[in-house]
């Protein structure tokens, strides 16, 4: 176990930062490999170099024999595979312990209720502290880790006239609303290239906090077949009308604008995930995307088209709410963004006025509750052919942040771009 506990070391030295993304704590690490560890945090938190001579300052010879061992090691990208495999090792010697000695104190004529009774609490205490997705940490640590500015990193849109609206903080749910044909999916196409590649936006390049790099994210295609996904994508990159991507009919200069898109998306981390139709394997495919590669923002398209396998709810609203709720939470336990969209309900072809409202989220409150930013995009034209074609009205009409209000978009359906 303790080449294991080596593995997570060299990991974070190279990832400081998945101390705080798996809440690593140093009682799990055994008697030679704690102090390494606490000394890895500690540099960590006061932002200094974390290098052999910074690990080995004050060691024992046997400690620091340990060190050179695990800077020796090449990075596995499964840390969170290798806590699970600790994690395991200790629940299951404790638990055969706990059932040892009850099986001992029943042998000695003890009162076998009590013991029953001490031993599953026992269990409880023992499931709780190996695999309770809480954690603590003092007014003091949370401090420095302000001061020092871990996890305040947020994310750009890339959209002009957007990125000083609002930005994406890491556990945020974002909620992007609308009904058919008013932009969701283009909207967060766009967003998809954008963070994925690392463009931004004249606003976001003149702020520190945003992101300027390359995002690892996912876009889980409920709806459309990922070969129409990647059709969008491409039209979208490459200016290329759509219906010509669709067709393959390109000039010959178009063609190695093509080849030269599919080259570079060989060196960044765009995942199009299809044919997974359930939360429960949305959560699981995150979850084993983020132990492998990490993952900072997920698209889930859309919520009205997503089952639940697990339970059995009463309605769809309860659905919807679970649904949400664990968006949330995939949120936070990636330390990333969860953008889901959502169709809006028919209330909104029956009123005069066809700007969406909060209340036209279909089939759940539970949206509008658990979304940190809710987006509507509209399209004017798509209602009134006096409308500019070209216009894409987006309301941010919830912000919890941030403001609140519309941003006026120009996009370019024939290759469906937000300009």
């Amino acid at each position: 176990m303790i080449n294991v506990e080596m593995n997570i070391l060299a990991n974070i030295i190279e990832k400081p930062q998945e101390i705080e993304s798996f809440r690593i704590k140093s009682d799990l690490f055994s008697e030679f490999i704690e102090p390494i560890f606490k000394r890895i945090e500690f540099l960590h938190l006061k932002s200094r170099s974390i290098g052999k001579t910074s690990l080995q300052k004050d060691m024992s010879k046997e400690i620091r024999d340990k060190v050179d061992s695990v800077l020796s090691l090449v990075p596995s990208k499964n840390t969170k595979e290798l806590l699970d495999i600790i994690r395991d090792d200790r629940c299951h010697t404790e638990i055969t312990s706990t059932f040892e000695s009850a099986l001992s104190n029943s042998m000695e004529g003890l009162d076998i209720e009590e013991v029953t009774r001490k031993s599953i609490k026992k269990l409880q205490n023992i499931l709780s502290q190996n695999y309770s997705n809480s954690s603590s940490s003092s007014l003091s640590e949370l401090g420095d880790l302000f001061l020092k500015g871990e996890n305040l990193s947020r994310f750009a849109t890339g959209i002009n006239g957007l990125d000083d609206k609002l930005d994406f903080d890491r556990g945020d749910l974002v909620i992007v609303g609308g009904r058919p044909s008013q932009g969701k999916t283009m909207l967060c196409l766009n967003m998809l290239l954008n963070m994925g590649f690392g463009f931004v936006s004249e606003q976001a390049a003149q702020l520190d906090y945003l992101e300027k790099k390359p995002l690892n994210v996912v876009f889980f295609s409920v709806e459309m077949p990922v070969m129409q996904i990647m059709t969008r994508l491409i039209s979208t990159f490459t200016n290329i009308p759509l219906r010509y991507v669709k067709d393959k009919k390109f000039t010959d200069s178009e063609f190695k604008k093509v080849q030269e898109f599919i080259k570079k998306t060989k060196n960044i981390n765009i995942k199009i995930v299809g044919e997974i139709n359930s939360i429960e394997d949305i959560y699981s495919e995150t979850m084993r995307l983020n132990s492998d590669i990490g993952v900072d923002v997920i698209f889930i398209d859309h919520a009205a088209l997503v089952d639940i396998k697990s339970e059995k709810f009463q309605s769809r609203n309860y659905e919807m709410g679970h649904i949400s709720k664990t968006c949330k939470r995939i949120a936070k336990e990636i330390n990333g963004t969860s953008v889901l969209l959502s169709q809006l309900s028919r209330k909104v072809e029956e009123r005069d006025c066809k700007v969406p409202l909060l209340s036209d989220l279909r089939e759940s409150g539970s949206l509008e509750q658990d979304a940190d930013i809710i987006l509507f995009p509209f399209r004017p034209h798509y209602y009134s052919r006096d409308q500019p074609e070209d216009l894409l009205e987006l309301y941010i009409a919830k912000n919890r942040n941030g403001c609140v209000g519309k941003v006026n978009l120009k996009v370019d359906l024939n290759i469906q771009k937000v300009l």
